[in-house]
């Protein structure tokens, strides 16, 4: 008997696994933390957050509103979104830093637009413990593939719980992602050297006129905007994961200078990488 083995790239897929595929959730940060009445800050970024409590007292302030954090209870803080943190005495948070991508980023800030408690859920909870439980393990591959595992469950469940036409405004957005799916593709592989929209619209066989409304009604804003965002994004994260000079971040994400980066950067998040750096190192330690 003759056995064919399909290349894993060459798999068929239909619309909804193609849409479903280009949706990752990438694990930035996972740590445990003690933290005191010093745990005050100012926070953007865009990354999103899980937190988890081992007692109650601290609390985050969000649009004129308070969410107390109750002890072991799952709190999923979206990308982008304003909050300020206080605590009222020490206690150990588990906390996660992590990225969502492959929808539209408009269509996330709508739907995801505050801080929220996760319902009860035992498979959340599971992985929660699992997760947890890692960190009194020596193995870094457990300690990193729960904390993974928990934010591709908490986004799910968290999509799960939305209103049922905010659950199906992110469906539907997923499937129409997929015809300009391969300019997405070129624009995370070139954030140094971003392509035009000519080049991009030859990538997804559109006009380039149709390309650029195409783009714009599915994501929500231009390809250009979309590609600074990207590069804000992962310029957030090296400032915090890594020791890399203003000057290498920004040409490695085509910025024409530190001074061009720092612009464009404290537009978007409204403070300078500088102080971005500081203040989330301050956070993680």
């Amino acid at each position: 008997m003759y056995v064919y083995v399909v290349p894993i790239g060459d798999m068929p897929t239909n619309p909804a696994e193609e849409a479903f595929r280009r949706v990752q959730v990438q694990l930035a940060v996972s740590r445990r933390l003690e933290i005191d009445q010093s745990w005050s800050y100012d926070l953007q970024s865009p990354f999103w957050r899980i937190y988890v409590n081992n007692r109650s007292g601290a609390s985050i302030f969000f649009a004129g509103e308070s969410l107390a954090l109750k002890a072991g209870r799952i709190y999923l803080i979206p990308a982008w979104v304003r909050f300020k943190s206080a605590a009222s005495r020490s206690l150990t948070q588990d906390y996660l830093h992590f990225y969502v991508t492959g929808l539209p980023p408009t269509l996330l800030r709508r739907v995801f637009s505050e801080p929220s408690l996760l319902p009860r859920d035992s498979v959340l909870e599971g992985l929660s413990r699992r997760w947890q439980d890692g960190f009194s393990s020596s193995s870094a591959f457990a300690k990193l593939g729960w904390a993974a595992a928990l934010a591709q469950a908490a986004v799910t469940v968290a999509t799960e719980n939305l209103p049922e036409t905010a659950r199906r405004n992110c469906f539907d957005s997923m499937m129409e992602f997929s015809p300009i799916g391969p300019a997405l593709d070129c624009m995370e592989k070139r954030l140094a050297q971003p392509p035009t929209n000519p080049e991009l619209a030859r990538l997804c066989h559109l006009p380039t006129d149709r390309f650029g409304r195409q783009f714009r009604r599915v994501v929500g804003i231009t390809p250009a905007q979309y590609g600074l965002e990207r590069r804000i994004a992962i310029a957030a994260h090296r400032l915090t994961a890594t020791s890399h000079t203003l000057e290498a971040i920004a040409s490695d994400l085509g910025f024409t200078d530190r001074f061009h980066f720092s612009r464009a950067f404290k537009k978007r998040l409204g403070i300078p990488p500088v102080a971005y750096r500081r203040l989330h190192r301050m956070e993680i330690q």
